[in-house]
Parts: structure tokens; C-alpha cells; sequence
């Protein structure tokens, strides 16, 4: 039975190899390079606050004049983010719905296989492939990453174009939360195939359900693991990275990027200096800004604001990756106990 399954299933397991096998590879290629630059910016070997700030500042510098590093950087987070997705549509959803298509699956039922057997061997091979095939993606991602996720955690790097690891963009695509999302993603394309029992409806269905829960869970759920620590700091405005002025029927809005090295920030809100939320109006000198931003910058400094800022602190990350890991397993647990009690009750058709 084992090798039954695995001869339907191992064209899309060599399509999906040859995927990783290429991504691995430029891993390979490249790693060293990211690798180099870290060392000899002095990151490795720094002590003082200052020297690593400029240690950090030198890195980035470099890994932005090399062009092709930050493309590969997010085109990393990209497949990781979609192999759930693919994994659902070409692995889960047609894994059953094709049987149910063309009738096989009344042969092997009429032979000494059961079903709980026929269904448990096609979700173990699944899953096994899927658990493989994702490791070494994560794996070999946030080996190659690691330099830059270190040096994201440093003081001063709310100003770098590269998020440290615990921004939602980067979460998913670090450690074993690819591995969990991955999984989930297998069996929810075999859950709609089996309750649909047709491949395009239930490739339709996978694509839409992994959709909505990839887009809540960062923005609605994960927050939620811990209560987030708040902190005050002073308002500095200034012409840097990050900065959101603006002015809308006179009231002032502004934000600059709070230093929280390695923490992810969830909001930051303007108050004064009682902690109540500033509504006031822009200063004067404001009403000019394009044409003298500096003067509109230091009337606003001068207001001696305060920015107030909820935060989960950086060394919370393994435990947020181990609950996220846990829902996901959840989730799929649930879901492949579905497809055990679907299957215990499917006419065939």
C-alpha cells in the first residue's frame, strides 16, 4: 500500500524537489558571500554600542550596494510563504478528489485494505514529504538569513530595509513555523478533496482557506500569544528612514520609527508629555514644510512629545514560533481526524 501511494504521488514530490533543489542551491552560492560581508564589517568582533551600530551600518551598506541580496532575501520569504499554498493545491487537493474522479479508490476498498488504512497511508506519505521537503527549505533559509537576522537585532536597525525576524513579514518564513503551516496546508488541500470529491472545486477551496488563515493569523492571532510589553520614548523628528508626517485640516500626525532592537512593535501612538493622546494642531512653521522642513521639525520637537509604543520584546520569538507551531498542529490534527470520520462515512459515488 505504501508503494502504491507513493507511485501516485511521486511526480508532483520530484516537482516539488527539483523546486527545493534549486532553492538550496542558491543558498549554496550564496550564503558565503552574506557570510563574508558580516565579517568583515566587524559584527563578529564588536563590543561597544557605537562600534556595533557602525559595524551594522557598514553591513547593510554593503548588502544594499550588492542589489541582488535584498531581491533573493524577500524571494525567500516568498516561497516559503507560498509552498503551503503549493503543497495544498498540488499535493492535498488532487490527492483524493482525482481517486474520487475516476472511481480507483472502489478497487483498492473492495481488496483487504480498509479505508482508515487506504486514508492513513496517503496522508502519512504526504506529510512525511511535506515535513522533508519544508525542513530543509527553513532550514537552509534561516541558515542563509541568520547573518542578516543578527544584525536586524541590533540597536539602530529600524532604519535597515531588511525587518529583523520577529516582523510579521519575516515570522512565517523562520524556524518551524514553515514546517507547521506546510503540513496544514497538505491537509487542508486533502480535506477539500475528500468533502468535494472534485479537483478544481477543491484546489478553489484550499487556495481561498489558506489565503484567509495565513492573512489573519499575523494580524489577528499572534499578537495574542503574549501581552505586549509598553514602553515611552521621546518624539525626535527628523529626516530619516521611516518617517510619516502629515497634516489634514491643520491636526498634526506624525511617526518616527522606535528603536526596539530585535522586538516586534505592534502600535506606536502619539501622546504628550501626561500620556494623553496628542490631537493638537501642526505649528506654523509647519505650513511651509516643503520649503523649510527643518524649522517645521524643530517646532514639533519642541512640543516635547512622546511616542508610546506596545511591543513584543525580541526574546519572546522562540516562544511565539513554538505556539504558532502547536496551532497549526492543532489545526491539522483536527483536520485530519475530519477526513478520518468523512471517510468512515463516504458513499461511493
Amino acid at each position: 500500500m505504501i508503494w502504491l501511494a507513493w507511485r501516485q504521488f511521486r511526480v508532483a514530490a520530484f516537482a516539488m524537489a527539483l523546486l527545493a533543489v534549486a532553492v538550496l542551491g542558491t543558498l549554496v552560492l550564496t550564503g558565503p558571500h552574506i557570510a563574508h560581508l558580516y565579517s568583515v564589517s566587524g559584527l563578529n568582533h564588536c563590543v561597544s554600542p557605537d562600534a556595533c551600530s557602525q559595524a551594522r551600518d557598514a553591513f547593510f551598506g554593503a548588502i544594499k550596494s550588492d542589489g541582488s541580496t535584498p531581491v533573493v532575501y524577500f524571494a525567500l520569504i516568498a516561497v516559503l510563504y507560498l509552498l503551503p499554498a503549493l503543497l495544498g493545491l498540488f499535493w492535498g487537493a488532487p490527492l483524493l478528489a482525482r481517486e474520487s474522479e475516476a472511481g480507483t479508490f472502489r478497487l483498492v476498498w473492495t481488496q483487504s485494505v480498509t479505508r482508515r488504512r487506504w486514508l492513513a497511508v496517503k496522508l502519512s506519505v504526504g506529510t512525511a514529504a511535506a515535513i522533508v521537503l519544508t525542513t530543509a527549505l527553513s532550514w537552509g533559509i534561516t541558515w542563509w538569513s541568520s547573518p542578516i537576522d543578527r544584525a536586524a537585532q541590533l540597536p539602530g536597525g529600524q532604519d535597515d530595509a531588511l525587518p529583523n525576524h520577529f516582523n510579521p513579514v519575516v515570522f512565517g518564513a523562520r524556524g518551524v513555523v514553515p514546517v507547521a503551516i506546510a503540513v496544514f496546508g497538505f491537509l487542508v488541500g486533502v480535506t477539500a478533496g475528500l468533502l468535494l470529491r472534485r479537483t478544481l472545486p477543491a484546489v478553489a477551496a484550499t487556495l481561498a482557506i489558506l489565503a484567509t488563515v495565513q492573512a489573519t493569523v499575523p494580524m489577528a492571532v499572534r499578537q495574542n500569544y503574549a501581552t505586549p510589553d509598553r514602553t515611552t520614548v521621546p518624539l525626535v523628528v527628523q529626516s530619516r528612514p521611516g518617517l510619516q508626517l502629515q497634516i489634514v485640516d491643520s491636526r498634526l500626525t506624525v511617526r518616527m520609527p522606535v528603536d526596539l532592537p530585535g522586538a516586534w512593535v505592534t502600535s506606536v501612538n502619539l501622546v504628550d508629555a501626561t500620556g494623553t493622546p496628542f490631537h493638537g494642531l501642526a505649528p506654523q512653521a509647519c505650513e511651509g514644510m516643503l520649503e523649510s522642513p527643518d524649522s517645521c521639525f524643530a517646532a514639533i520637537n519642541a512640543l516635547h512629545l512622546r511616542q508610546a509604543a506596545e511591543y513584543q520584546p525580541g526574546d519572546r520569538f522562540g516562544r511565539f514560533q513554538g505556539e504558532e507551531a502547536a496551532l497549526y498542529a492543532l489545526l491539522s490534527i483536527v483536520l485530519a481526524g475530519l477526513c478520518f470520520y468523512r471517510i468512515r462515512r463516504m458513499v461511493p459515488a
